[in-house]
């Protein structure tokens, strides 16, 4: 290991600060019942939408996989072939643990940093780099080192700090460097009684509300005490893709980035925004909404074939989709024609055949209304 990977801030940090908080049994039912979110048992015909290209049996690279989301993935993913990278060798030696414990045969685990990836000789159809790309020196080079081990149809799954949502976080970060805090007992201490004093109306009181890193010292130095922390507004998100030759494929959940979930149709606030386009949309949400902690999305490669990974509601090529149900955050009116097409939505039927399943085939007006839905239902995330 070079001298400079040992003087590395970061890898200091993950060194003393054991992050996030180790689990010790994958098979604890409150373990099962949470996902890591990226996983392509969760999200694969997203990724892969033409299902030609979505198999289970997949490579996986867990870019910066901390303690636990290597044998996470391993675990959930038996068929999979994973390996975990870290700077941490402490991490590591978790994730060896929960390897052994579980007999995750499917993973290996290496002390490798992102931007040395391509040292491992190795291509990947999925890459979860979650949480890791705001804290490396210069995330373009970070992802552009994982564009050069994704294969042609892969895709990576990001997680990068949200500038506006984390402001609150921000404001006490300053803070803290301001008073000369280090990640030591004293400044647990000074931060964790600065957090007690905060009046309720400060930002830092909503951004933190029920964070969980904030139980437990290594989480609280994670979040306020790290020696390189980055934020990205959604141009900042699709300006690291595009300079690091990787092209935007689509948000893990729509719902913070469209305004049907925020604002009334009938607000001409609504139809205003619905003049812009795409991105124009998430840029204005963003700020509207204010509070988006943390982008996640998915990327690919710019040579892939955009219509395997294109989601269109604008020509019939949608009856094809085969639509699976997530657990949604908000309840969506429906009509009695849309709740007899969903009651055939299983992950399995594409909508032709959930049509074809129900009382409303071969009427063309509902069919038609049925689109909007399943549109909006994309757009609100339930699907």
């Amino acid at each position: 290991m070079s001298s400079t990977f040992d003087s590395d801030p970061v890898m200091l940090h993950y060194s003393k600060w054991i992050y996030p908080a180790p689990i010790m049994d994958l098979s604890d039912p409150k373990i099962l019942d949470s996902w890591d979110s990226g996983d392509p048992s969760r999200l694969g015909l997203a990724y892969w939408p033409n299902l030609s290209n979505y198999k289970d049996d997949i490579s996986i690279l867990v870019a910066g996989c901390g303690t636990n989301a290597a044998a996470r993935y391993a675990f959930r993913n038996r068929k999979a072939s994973v390996i975990g990278i870290d700077i941490s060798s402490k991490s590591l030696d978790h994730e060896k643990y929960l390897m052994e414990k579980h007999d995750l045969k499917n993973l290996v685990l290496y002390q490798v940093r992102i931007e040395d990836v391509e040292s491992l000789k190795k291509e990947f159809d999925f890459i979860d780099c979650s949480g890791v790309l705001h804290h490396l020196s210069d995330p373009v080079l970070g992802l552009k080192a994982l564009r050069n081990v994704l294969t042609k149809n892969g895709v990576v799954y990001l997680m990068l700090y949200g500038k506006y949502g984390r402001a609150g976080i921000y404001l006490f970060q300053e803070l803290f460097r301001l008073m000369g805090l280090e990640q030591d007992s004293d400044g647990l201490m000074m931060a964790k009684e600065a957090l007690r004093l905060v009046k309720d109306e400060h930002p830092v009181k909503l951004v933190t509300l029920n964070n969980d890193d904030l139980k437990y010292d290594a989480g609280l130095v994670d979040v306020f005490l790290h020696k390189r922390d980055k934020s990205f507004s959604v141009d900042g998100c699709l300006d690291v893709v595009r300079d690091s030759g990787l092209v935007f494929q689509g948000w893990d959940d729509n719902l913070p980035y469209y305004p049907e979930g925020h604002i009334s149709c009938d607000s001409p606030l609504f139809k205003y925004l619905q003049n812009l386009s795409d991105v124009d949309i998430w840029r204005a949400m963003e700020l509207f909404n204010g509070n988006i902690a943390k982008h996640c999305f998915y990327v690919c490669r710019s040579d892939r074939e955009y219509s395997s990974y294109q989601i269109k509601f604008d020509d019939c090529c949608f009856l094809d989709y085969v639509p699976v149900c997530r657990k949604p955050s908000l309840s969506i009116p429906m009509n009695s024609y849309q709740l007899e097409v969903f009651k055939f939505v299983d992950g399995t039927n594409s909508i032709r055949q959930c049509l074809d399943k129900s009382m409303i085939h071969g009427k063309s007006d509902e069919v038609i209304e049925f689109a909007l839905c399943v549109n909006n239902s994309w757009t609100l995330s339930p699907i």
